[in-house]
This record gives C-alpha cells, sequence and structure tokens, in this order.
C-alpha cells in the first residue's frame, strides 16, 4: 500500500531551457506537462495507497507543484525569488538540502515547514548539488 513517484531532474537542453525560464518565475514547458501527467496517472492507478512523490533539483520542483496527495520529500529543489516569497512548504513535505548548494539557496526564505539543512563540506558547487553528496549523512 506504498507507492513513490519519483520525478527526475535536468537531463538536456529542454530541460536546461525550462530551468532558464523557470528562474524568470515562467513554470511550463514539454518536462512540466510530463510530469504532471505521470503524477495524475499515478495518482489515479494507486488511488487509495500512500503516495509518497519525491525528486532531486528540477524533479524536487515538480514533486512539490505535482504532488498533492500523501507526502513529498525534496532534495536540492531550486526556488525562485517569487517562490521564496510566495510559496508556502507544506506539513506534508520535507526538503533536504545541502548548505552550499546554489540551485537550492533561496529555499531558506520560504515560509512552512523549514528544510533539512545538510553540513557542507566542500566549495564546489556541482558536488553540493549532487544527491549523493547532500544525502550522505542521511540514516
Amino acid at each position: 500500500n506504498k507507492v513513490v513517484v519519483a520525478h527526475r531532474g535536468s537531463q538536456d537542453a529542454q530541460d536546461w531551457k525550462e530551468n532558464a525560464m523557470y528562474t524568470l518565475g515562467i513554470k511550463k514547458g514539454k518536462g512540466w506537462n510530463t510530469s504532471k501527467e505521470i503524477q495524475k496517472k499515478a495518482e489515479h492507478k494507486y488511488a487509495g495507497a500512500h503516495l509518497t512523490t519525491t525528486g532531486h533539483s528540477k524533479g524536487a520542483l515538480h514533486a512539490q507543484e505535482f504532488g498533492q496527495k500523501g507526502d513529498i520529500v525534496t532534495v536540492n529543489k531550486p526556488v525562485n525569488v517569487g517562490d521564496a516569497m510566495h510559496k508556502k512548504v507544506g506539513e506534508n513535505q520535507t526538503d533536504i538540502k545541502s548548505r552550499r548548494d546554489p540551485v537550492s539557496f533561496l529555499r531558506h526564505f520560504q515560509k512552512g515547514k523549514k528544510a533539512k539543512v545538510q553540513t557542507s563540506h566542500s566549495w564546489n558547487p556541482l558536488k553540493n548539488h549532487s544527491v549523493d553528496y547532500t544525502m550522505r549523512d542521511i540514516k
């Protein structure tokens, strides 16, 4: 009775274009549509099961946007200025981020449930944004 829906992070030029649009507050594109449809199908197919929606980076943002049923777990979720000021993080959402991750830097300013912040032992922004580095101390 437990189902996990995982949304992937950026992989190709289309994803990076959508990432740039998100920094300007625009939430649309092929990746957004695909994630929304996958989430909708999973919620329909597994109605009644406990659903956890998760993702890293862009996938984390999609998990937050479309995972309306059950729990949400994000890793290094990007946050733009508009979301930092206006989007409240619900009690059903757990955000995990690396302290020096440049992508999730503005997460600190979001209202609602506080993020779980992992200590950074590196100044390398790519390392700080990686799932493996951020999740290394999670038991």
